[in-house]
């Protein structure tokens, strides 16, 4: 980094841990870290890097859902706490912009997000400030219900999207929409 802000035109990098040898530095970050450093996010498009992850995919290499930047799960949070801090100031929990690589943060519909995770899902689909739905005693019985359905169907992970169109329908019919 400190070669190309001093006026290096070359550098030995991998794309998506990809290249001549390990050990070389990713290339997507030094992208983002030089817009960083140098506020010149018009000198690189950061978009193309989600789209090379993805065509990397369709040609045999996946280079993980967790790699940093551009994986599946990237900007994707499930933990309460975190989904709490999202919905409240994002700048908490998210270390850059995603929107510089043509990306949105997500959160994930677990147990573990608890209401806030939940109000955030039905904000999401009614259009609705998910902070002030959190509150809305709608959404501590789709919580219940959620806890219920998990512990009766032996479920683990992710809540699936039909499980949530159906409970958290029955409180608020606009989420079927």
């Amino acid at each position: 980094m400190a070669a190309w802000l001093s006026g290096a035109t070359y550098s030995n990098c991998t794309l998506f841990g990809v290249g001549e040898r390990a050990g070389n530095c990713p290339l997507e970050v030094m992208l983002l870290h030089y817009v960083a450093l140098t506020g010149r996010i018009e000198d690189v498009d950061l978009t193309v890097l989600p789209k090379a992850y993805k065509l990397f995919k369709t040609l045999g290499y996946d280079p993980g859902r967790y790699k940093p930047l551009v994986g599946d799960n990237v900007h994707t949070t499930s933990a309460g706490i975190h989904v709490d801090g999202m919905l409240k100031n994002p700048w908490v929990y998210l270390p850059y912009d995603p929107r510089l690589l043509g990306l949105k943060p997500s959160i994930l519909v677990t147990l573990h997000g608890g209401r806030s995770a939940v109000a955030a899902w039905i904000a999401q689909r009614v259009g609705v400030e998910p902070l002030a739905l959190k509150r809305d005693p709608r959404v501590e019985a789709v919580y219940r219900e959620l806890v219920k359905a998990y512990e009766e169907l032996g479920l683990a992970g992710p809540v699936p999207e039909d499980l949530l169109v159906e409970v958290a329908g029955r409180y608020f019919p606009e989420v079927r929409r």
